[in-house]
């Protein structure tokens, strides 16, 4: 059985779920359940993925998914996304790694119930959930546009995540 999770090494969310994700491996690894990390967009270089990854002490074999080859195949759209393989290789799950923004809920969360279904032979409760975070860029570099273009992932994203994310979620005041 495998896992595959799309991450970004420019995706605030992403960032956060590094330490949950490699938790979740470390984990599920011992029963049989390999984990694998595909960084999908275009814009993303070998060096940054592996500084990213030593920055995270993110230990999960990771590696650019030129051209979002993966990404398109399983369909995932935003990093982080997660994809659950059965030993025969059919998804039996595609979505978020836990049901909020929390990295804390990731223990008892979505991608840690479909694999505990999955590891039973069982299909998970819900094969399919939609995945939050930042959108997937896996089309050509963007190396025509000027160094200093504001970007979502890099300028706008970070500070929505900074000052408004926190209430602005459900159960808060927002």
């Amino acid at each position: 059985m495998r896992v595959v999770v799309f991450l970004a090494t420019d995706c605030p969310i992403a960032g956060r779920f590094a330490r949950p994700v490699q938790r979740l491996a470390n984990r599920f690894g011992p029963r049989g359940v390999a984990f694998a990390a595909l960084f999908p967009n275009a814009s993303e270089s070998d060096p940054e993925i592996a500084a990213w990854c030593r920055e995270r002490a993110f230990a999960l074999p990771s590696s650019r998914d030129t051209g979002g080859v993966q990404a398109k195949r399983y369909g995932a759209t935003v990093t982080p996304e997660a994809v659950v393989l059965d030993r025969s290789g059919k998804v039996v799950y595609r979505g978020r790694i836990a049901p909020t923004d929390d990295p804390a809920r990731v223990d008892d969360g979505d991608l840690a119930q479909a694999l505990g279904a999955a590891i039973e032979n069982r299909a998970p409760a819900r094969a399919r959930t939609d995945a939050f975070g930042c959108e997937i860029h896996a089309g050509t570099p963007a190396a025509a546009a000027p160094a200093d273009a504001p970007t979502w992932s890099r300028d706008v994203a970070p500070i929505l995540f900074r000052h408004c994310v926190p209430c602005h979620r459900t159960g808060e005041v927002g």
